[in-house]
């Protein structure tokens, strides 16, 4: 199929999504996990190419709009945000950045860091030039990614930790070599994150790791179940920052 007909998540302007960017955001179909406090689930479940998306009630438009919306604002705006899903295991990724490069846009990718091998492919690319920021969401302890993963893939034998402490590894050349700036981040979820989990996140990030944490907004979840869940209390909140702070200095609760 012509990729341009694929259909695509898009946010025209944000201020959040690239700290201190005035930027646009797009969001690809397919995701390799099934979070289930994930809010943009439709997305997680469609296929690469959002073909499933076409009849939803959310609003989806044409990759080939996209293209066209980032060379219209491009005296306004000159960033890029690319979300998911999962960017790196899709097949239009490489024609955004295509396009973002040759139309100067700095792009920040954001990744759940599963795929190394494809984050390294991609950083050969000549299309590399244009990312400037990479922004790796680690969910929780390694051990408990398989909770993660679609019902159907359950029980195969998956090393999480390897695979993110090679991103990680990956990531810390990269902001050497590259001038990449990196963020690490994890959601607040209760029933996934605790003082162990932050600890096993932790031991995983280098020292000098920019971790930022974001709250559990209980709202439009995947799955039901954490739709009804109730989120960390203010003083729950700091215990934990302050149990982290005692492996990795630099850690916020944005």
């Amino acid at each position: 199929m012509d990729i341009g007909e694929s259909r695509v998540g898009l946010l025209k302007t944000t201020l959040v999504n690239f700290p201190g960017k005035l930027a646009t955001a797009v969001f690809l179909p397919g995701c390799n996990l099934r979070c289930g406090y994930c809010y943009n689930g439709e997305l997680a479940c469609a296929d690469v190419f959002g073909q499933t998306l076409v009849n939803s009630e959310n609003e989806y438009i044409c990759l080939s709009e996209v293209f066209e919306h980032l060379k219209k604002r491009r005296k306004l705006l000159d960033s890029l945000v690319i979300s998911g899903g999962e960017p790196t295991i899709s097949p239009l990724l490489q024609e955004l950045l295509r396009v973002a490069c040759s139309l100067e846009y700095s792009v920040k990718l954001d990744t759940n860091g599963l795929f190394p091998e494809k984050l390294e492919t991609i950083f050969k690319a000549d299309t590399s030039r244009c990312i400037t920021f990479v922004a790796l969401d680690i969910k929780t302890a390694p051990t408990r990614y398989q909770e993660l993963l679609p019902s159907s893939e359950r029980g195969f034998c998956v090393d999480f930790s390897e695979r993110l402490q090679k991103t990680v590894h990956l990531l810390s050349r990269f902001e050497i070599e590259k001038d990449l700036k990196v963020e690490y981040r994890t959601v607040l979820v209760p029933s996934l994150v605790g003082s162990d989990e932050i600890e096993s996140i932790a031991r995983l990030l280098p020292e000098h790791a920019d971790w930022k944490w974001a709250r559990f907004v209980p709202t439009h979840c995947l799955d039901p179940r954490f739709t009804n869940s109730t989120p960390y209390t203010e003083d729950e909140l700091l215990r934990l920052l302050q149990h982290a702070k005692q492996i990795i200095k630099n850690v916020s609760l944005r």
